[in-house]
């Protein structure tokens, strides 16, 4: 009987995990097709979950991390988005946070 109760809940996982592979992919496809900055978008990644898209992933300036976000509210079924998302240019000029340990941090020189 145990095995029976706990098929539901099995089966609205497998469903909700579907629903949110659906989601992110819509997320991918928003953001590479008829877009012409999709190139710039190869390094960014989707999770979805409760109704939140969570991006993560790098773009070289801060007008691609808002064309990213104005592009993925157009998506169904999300709700909120959480940007992620740094900006890190070729100059090495960057927004990432400083709690990301894969990242070098550099000392700042005092200014004089």
């Amino acid at each position: 009987m145990s095995s029976l109760s706990n098929r539901p809940e099995k089966r609205s996982t497998v469903f909700a995990r579907s629903a949110a592979c659906e989601v992110e992919e819509l997320a991918r496809r928003s953001v590479t097709e008829n877009c012409s900055y999709c190139y710039y978008f190869r390094r960014v990644s989707f999770r979805f979950h409760d109704s939140v898209l969570v991006v993560e992933g790098q773009v070289p300036s801060f007008y691609l991390k808002q064309v990213l976000q104005t592009l993925l509210a157009g998506v169904d079924g999300i709700d909120e988005i959480d940007n992620r998302v740094d900006v890190v240019n070729s100059r090495g000029v960057s927004s990432v946070r400083a709690s990301n340990p894969s990242v070098s941090r550099l000392p700042i020189a005092p200014v004089q």
